[in-house]
């Protein structure tokens, strides 16, 4: 099959330059631009032609006599105003009813509870947090700062409030995602099928006031960010993610191997700006203090000797509880950062083989997120909400386009299992099974293999033509 190109043909004008006179396309693998460029129509030949890069798009095999994508035989039956009007009703009914229910039943036990007594013991200079495994809060004091700012609002109200935030950072992330950020090559009229895919796998965050939307969320609008150039705006996003779970770091020395010039001071910047804020709300003393208690609490917290009840799904629940190996706590921190490294790896040889913007953010978000979840330190149930957007939007792009099968099937048993995952929790919670609890971890290695043939082969992106 030839590249899939654009030709722009260019005549003399006469006045010594060249005015566009055709443009030809012959399929579209590939885009590239041919610019000054002067045709011979005597001789039928190029004289003088340059050619400009623009950068790779992914490979869609979209010629008139190439197969069509299964999604597009979808579209015929199901038009994108009738998915998008399906997303915003599933997710503006969602919100409204947990908005509602929180009124309705203000005495429900949720996290936030939890997370506005933290704020009230910052208003009145008492201890964050505790030493007891799997208990209290465990977030920075700038997020005990946000939690605190809610408190003057009616416990009802401030419930509300926190899950407009969590669905609000979810819903805003993924719209960068799709319209500025590396994925935004997934046709428009399937972007509906994106927010109803993370729909179900996201409910059960919001409803129980988990941070892991807003992580999330920031996560992704730093990604975007990023794509867009606004290191500026990505260096902020990964600094509000940092301080509310730790391990979104990743995120940010990874983008700075992406630009380290452009993003490295500014992150650097924004993440002692982000510490020193709370400062500004407390006494110094205490404040100190607590950055130490946190950083005590969550180093002694060794989470691979939890109960089963409690232990992490993660590749060591999947190694050790689930196969048995006899793994050693520091062979699989070597694992962890063994998989830190090779993520490393990945993006300076990116940045060497002149990957585009969009192939190589798009492979760091998806192996990133893989990596916070199969190898991060705190993977429970709820966390693998870090993993449903790129998974979803896996499964959008590969059945939006001529993908290979492979890559269908694994992006499409990775969501699976994810959302019966889900399903056990909200139908048959009692049932614990070691197998039933690695479909999370399961699905995390099988989405990897997908990242790994989605991301790493040339073939599957157009090749990078430096510009003259």
């Amino acid at each position: 099959m030839l590249p899939v190109c654009a030709v722009q043909v260019y005549r003399s004008n006469g006045y010594g330059g060249f005015s566009k006179s055709a443009e030809f396309f012959n399929s579209r693998h590939f885009l590239f631009r041919f610019s000054r460029l002067k045709f011979s129509a005597k001789a039928r030949k190029w004289d003088f032609f340059q050619i400009r890069h623009i950068p790779e798009t992914p490979i869609q095999s979209m010629t008139s006599a190439g197969p069509e994508a299964p999604l597009d035989r979808l579209h015929r039956f199901l038009p994108s105003w009738l998915l998008s009007w399906a997303a915003v009703l599933a997710w503006a009914g969602a919100i409204l009813g947990l908005a509602g229910r929180a009124i309705l039943s203000p005495e429900r036990a949720t996290n936030t509870a939890r997370f506005l007594r933290a704020g009230e013991d910052w208003i009145k200079g008492e201890p964050l947090y505790i030493y007891t495994p799997n208990k209290g809060f465990v977030y920075s004091p700038l997020a005990a700062v946000c939690y605190a700012a809610t408190t003057w609002l009616p416990t009802v109200l401030a419930n509300v409030f926190w899950i407009f935030i969590s669905a609000g950072l979810l819903l805003a992330g993924l719209w960068v995602m799709l319209n500025k950020g590396p994925f935004r090559h997934i046709p428009q009229r399937f972007h509906a099928l994106v927010y109803l895919l993370v729909f179900p796998l996201s409910l059960g965050n919001i409803d129980s006031a988990q941070a892991n939307p807003i992580v999330i969320g920031f996560v992704m609008l730093a990604v975007g960010a990023a794509n867009l150039g606004r290191w500026a705006l990505a260096a902020a996003a990964v600094t509000a993610a940092v301080y509310w779970k730790v391990y979104p770091l990743a995120v940010g020395l990874l983008l700075v191997l992406v630009a380290p010039q452009k993003f490295s001071w500014k992150l650097a910047l924004f993440l002692i700006i982000g510490g020193l804020l709370p400062f500004l709300f407390q006494k110094t003393g205490y404040v100190s203090s607590q950055y130490w208690l946190w950083y005590d609490t969550r180093i002694s917290d060794n989470r691979l000797n939890y109960n089963l009840s409690v232990a992490p799904l993660d590749l060591w629940f999947v190694l050790v509880r689930f196969a048995g190996l006899p793994l050693n706590d520091l062979l699989y921190r070597l694992i962890q950062m063994g998989g830190a490294a090779s993520l490393a790896l990945m993006c300076i040889y990116g940045g060497i083989a002149k990957w585009s913007l969009d192939r190589l953010l798009g492979a760091l978000f998806c192996f990133v997120c893989i990596w916070m979840t199969l190898l991060g330190p705190a993977s429970e149930l709820h966390a693998y909400l870090l993993l449903a957007p790129a998974v979803a939007m896996a499964v959008v792009e590969s059945f939006s386009r001529n993908s290979s099968a492979t890559l269908r099937v694994l992006s499409l048993v990775a969501y699976s299992l994810l959302l019966l995952a889900i399903l056990r929790v909200g139908f048959i919670p009692q049932y614990r099974e070691l197998w039933i609890l690695t479909l999370q971890p399961i699905a995390a290695i099988l989405f990897m293999v997908y990242s790994m043939l989605r991301y790493l082969p040339s073939r599957e992106w157009a090749p990078s033509v430096s510009p003259s």
